[in-house]
């Protein structure tokens, strides 16, 4: 495994098992036999949908996905032309206990000013719960943004809030019962 040889290297990392998948209509029924993978193992599934797909679709999916004991993180909200449209998507996806997902480039700006207003105003009333990355390569496009990404959101945004985004919401719901 890549943590096997990162050790065999001396390199001091943990890597945890986790993906973002497509939500298709045999995805609650892949992750109950194992064939999608949950983050670390946990009962969060980072769940990701077409651009164009309608608020309602997206809506009724997330709460298949929690029906079946699953808890859904939807990633990067940004993306959805229905979310951007109506913020109001956002806050009731997350009044129904979805978790929301944005990434770095969107945060800097990367991804275009209207992008970025929308996940300010995200940020703003606190309903992001994680900052990913969504980095391809190391090199290029769709690199990791994160240093830039939080230096910005320490100056402008409460202290606690952005640890919780960057940090604290990532160890307590997915890392804290292997850390023991």
């Amino acid at each position: 495994s890549v943590g096997k040889e990162a050790a065999a290297q001396g390199t001091d990392i943990k890597l945890y098992q986790g993906n973002e998948i497509l939500f298709h209509d045999e995805m609650c029924e892949e992750l109950d036999n194992g064939r999608i993978s949950r983050m670390n193992g946990t009962d969060y599934v980072l769940v990701e949908f077409m651009p164009s797909d309608p608020y309602q679709y997206i809506r009724n999916s997330l709460d298949e996905i929690m029906s079946e004991g699953y808890q859904p993180v939807i990633a990067h909200v940004e993306r959805y032309g229905c979310m951007v449209d109506d913020i109001e998507n956002v806050r009731r996806l997350s009044r129904m206990g979805v978790e929301i997902q944005v990434n770095a480039s969107s945060i800097t700006g990367d991804t275009g000013k209207e992008i970025k207003k929308f996940v300010h105003k995200l940020l703003k009333e606190q309903l992001v719960d994680y900052v990913g990355t969504d980095a391809h390569r190391c090199e290029g496009s769709r690199t990791p943004m994160m240093k830039e990404c939080s230096r910005m959101l320490y100056k402008k945004y409460d202290e606690g809030y952005v640890d919780s985004i960057l940090y604290g919401n990532a160890f307590d719901r997915l890392l804290a019962d292997t850390n023991n």
